[in-house]
């Protein structure tokens, strides 16, 4: 099931209780939680750099990382 709210679009999928897809632009962000933010820096030719502020005791890997164990 998917359900538009403006320019979000909430996904409801397979193995994943909520998915929030939202698009963003160079130099916008988002908040989880009040604690950690997410920013897009650089987007070009289909690439995308994120910069993730998040407290010391919050684990940040890679999924391609995950995937390998």
């Amino acid at each position: 099931m998917i359900i538009l709210v403006k320019d979000v679009q909430i996904t409801y999928g397979k193995g994943v209780s909520l998915m929030l897809v939202v698009g963003r632009k160079p130099g916008q962000y988002i908040v989880i939680n009040e604690k950690i933010i997410i920013k897009v820096i650089k987007s070009e030719e289909g690439h995308l750099r994120l910069a993730i502020e998040a407290p010391k005791d919050i684990s940040i890997v890679r999924g391609e990382l995950l995937n390998q164990e």
